[in-house]
């Protein structure tokens, strides 16, 4: 299994095909196993790269507290290590607001972006309880009862609920409770007209929770294009993979 140390810990991360390259963004407690489509199908046109975040998945823990400038700072040594130069940047959930903070302070490194159901801040009442909620079940001894939600929620199959949940177990749940904690927290809206590259935004028609999220996106963000995917609600990689991975290629298509 490849693994990559940077910024002293070690990293495992996958790359799959040849081309304009692509680097994927997970949320708090799944993993890379959440692009499993993604990278299956995109990899036959693209150079697909995705990673477990420090404690998460095969990654090892590391020393240092997560925040989100920590993990830009691995994507940055990933690519590096990758000899990359220049890539489009993909983030589903949070992960779109890890996306957003690389972007912003590595102009030269990120030439546009994927936003899938973007969380760019706790919106709401509903919203920060459901992330303060994971952040307390995030113990020995209720992990794996988040684990089932979190994984039974992203899952389309079957067969996608045992890849997720087998990869979930393996995380640090330690660390995906910082994660958790440091999404309760952090708030990109004014920062979001700083972005001057190119980003496509992917929302699934049913994601009730993101309405006012989708409004402040799409309107702040500059350069951006939008496209609701229908009848699908917050968790469009797995569940709209076929919407998602057509709407990818024609964008970065349009912009290369």
């Amino acid at each position: 299994m490849p693994y990559v140390e940077v910024n002293n810990v070690n990293l495992y991360y996958q790359v799959s095909g040849e081309g304009i390259p692509i680097i994927f963004i997970h949320p708090p407690l799944l993993s890379s196993a959440n692009f499993y489509y993604q990278q299956q199908e995109l990899s036959e046109k693209f150079k697909v790269i995705t990673f477990d975040m420090r404690g998460h998945g095969k990654s090892d823990s590391g020393k240092e507290k997560f925040t989100y400038p920590l993990i830009v700072k691995d994507i940055v040594a990933i690519l590096k290590h990758l000899q990359i130069k220049n890539a489009f940047i993909a983030g589903y959930s949070t992960g779109a607001a890890i996306a957003l903070e690389a972007m912003r302070n590595h102009q030269e490194l990120f030439c546009g972006g994927i936003l899938m159901s973007p969380m760019i801040s706790p919106t709401s009442f509903y919203i920060k309880r459901l992330i303060q909620l994971a952040s307390l079940l995030s113990n020995k001894t209720t992990f794996s009862l988040l684990a089932m939600a979190i994984c039974n929620g992203n899952a389309d199959l079957p067969s996608t609920y045992e890849r997720l949940n087998n990869e979930a177990h393996k995380g640090d749940y330690q660390k995906i409770k910082e994660y958790y904690q440091y999404s309760s927290t952090f708030n990109f809206i004014d920062c979001l007209t700083d972005i001057v590259q190119p980003n496509l935004l992917l929302y699934g028609e049913d994601d009730s929770n993101f309405i006012k999220t989708k409004q402040i996106v799409s309107e702040k963000l500059p350069n951006s294009l939008i496209k609701i995917i229908k009848n699908v609600p917050h968790q469009i990689p797995t569940k709209a993979a076929k919407s998602v991975n057509t709407s990818i290629t024609n964008f970065i298509l349009d912009q290369t």
